[in-house]
This record gives C-alpha cells, structure tokens and sequence, in this order.
C-alpha cells in the first residue's frame, strides 16, 4: 500500500485518558516521520509543538486516527467518507470492535509511514426519507445501520417493507434495522439479527420485537433498493435514525428509502485478526470493564 504521511488525529476529549494517549500517539508518528495535525480542543492542552491543530480535517490529510471508541470512529467516518482517505481507530470505548488498536499497540502506527497495511472496504448506506410533499435525500451515509420505528418509543408500529426484487415484507412490533455487515455486529446484533462478514455485500433487515408469525431477519443484495412504509392504518410519524443520530424533517416522515451508498468506509488493519475471533475477544473485554 502506500506509504501515509499527513494524519489527522481525531479525540473524543471526553475521555479521561485520551490527552495522553494522544500525546504518545502524536510521539510514534512524529518519530516514524509523519505530519501530524491534533483537532483543536485536544491540540489545546497538548504540550507537543510538533504537530499543527484544525477544527476540521485537512484537505489534503491522508488518513485520520481516531482515538475513542466505535461512536467516535461513527463519527470520524463522516470527513473519511468526504475526502475518500482511510481511518483507523485506537480504543477508548467499552466494546470498540471498529477499533483496530488498543493502546497498547500505538507503535504498531508506524507501519502506516511505511506503507504496512492493508485496506477493509466497509459497505455503506444511503437514506431518503419518504414525506407525503415528496422524497429527502439525507447527505450522510450510514456506516452501521438505519433504524426506522415510530415517533413515540412506546407504541407498536405496522410497516410494510418492499424491495427491488419485488418481495413484500409486513412486520408489525417496533420497528425495523437495515444494517450494513459492519453494523450487523452492533445493534442489530444485539436483536438477534446474523453476523454478517465485512466482505460479504448486503444488507441485513432485523425486526425489533414484531408481533407476528414472521419474525426473521432478512439478508438482501447490496444492490437492492429498499422501502419501508408505514401501514396505511398507521397513524403516527415515524422516527428514523443513521447510525445512532435522529433524522427530522418539517413534514411527518412516512417512509425510507435505502440503497447501497456511493462510498466504501476505507478502514485500516494491520493484521488478520479473523472477524469472529475479534468479536469474542473484544466482548469478553467489555464484560470484565463493568
């Protein structure tokens, strides 16, 4: 691969121990020869000169580092997507199964210099809601997963889910996830849709707690346009979400639309880790930070 010079450093400043951890991330990367620029919040309490600050990531910045946990590299994936460069995460969440660092391995990062890595090409999703005056197109693209379920968080909801390939789907109970492979390991996981392989293209349909015969997920081609709508005896607004953040609009959101986004997640590894292995490993971890 080849080699990366100009890295932007992403921290959630939240975290208590992310200033050191930048700090000696800072400090491997300087040594292996890099550029570095620091977001400015965290750049402020940083006593390395070496390395500029920016609110934003440079333009011309060839991979960001992000240190925090999967909401974080959630996040970061926005300006990754945009400018089309890698990112690779270093944890500081609870679970960061999107993180390919823990701590202990920053000096791994000057592989990166040296053009020491391979490329993971995430499949993404892109949203339109669907209003009664016509069709949004939502700019941002979901790395994880769209979640669709009615405004009010205690009522049940009816929806019909239709694809390209013409099949029609009723699930009623409280609401619908369309994953992405990588996201198949977060919520969707966790409402017992399939792990799904990052090299694997589809998307993974998982119902929330239906009240129906059919309760299933659904694993369907990358290429399928799928709607989700609300009955038409169904009288309330639906909620809609991309990778954990809410998407509003003026008139009551009736229905979505979901493609195969225009842009893969690059995300950088440094090894073969063997994803379910990864995924049991960094599980285990979590359960013992209780």
């Amino acid at each position: 691969m080849k080699p990366l010079f100009k890295f932007y450093l992403q921290v959630n400043t939240g975290k208590e121990e992310a200033f050191s951890v930048a700090e000696e991330t800072v400090h491997y990367l300087l040594g292996a020869g890099a550029e570095v620029t620091v977001c400015r919040e965290a750049a402020g309490k940083m006593a390395n000169e070496k390395c500029g600050s920016s609110d934003i990531v440079p333009a011309d910045a060839d991979c960001i580092v992000v240190i925090g946990g999967d909401g974080s590299i959630l996040d970061a994936s926005e300006a990754a997507l945009a400018l089309d460069i890698p990112l690779i995460g270093i944890n500081l969440g609870h679970l960061g199964y999107l993180a390919e660092l823990s701590t202990a391995d920053i000096p791994q990062l000057a592989a990166l210099v040296e053009g020491k890595y391979t490329i993971s090409r995430r499949l993404t999703l892109s949203l339109s809601l669907l209003t009664k005056e016509g069709t949004i197109p939502v700019p941002r693209l979901a790395l994880n997963e769209v979640v669709v379920s009615d405004e009010d968080p205690f009522r049940m909801i009816d929806l019909l889910l239709t694809d390209s390939g013409n099949n029609k789907i009723r699930y009623r109970g409280d609401g619908l996830i369309l994953a992405t492979p990588s996201g198949s390991t977060a919520y969707s996981f966790s409402a017992g849709g399939p792990v799904i392989h990052p090299d694997i293209d589809a998307i993974c349909v998982t119902p929330r707690n239906t009240h129906s015969l059919f309760n299933r997920a659904v694993i369907l081609p990358s290429t399928s346009r799928v709607e989700v709508r609300c009955s038409t005896k169904q009288t309330g607004r639906l909620a809609v979400c991309i990778d954990g953040r809410r998407m509003t609009t003026d008139t009551p959101c009736v229905g979505v639309a979901v493609t195969r986004g225009e842009k893969d997640l690059q995300m950088i590894t440094l090894g073969q880790h063997g994803m379910i292995n990864t995924l049991r490993q960094k599980m285990r971890e979590a359960e013992l930070k209780y």
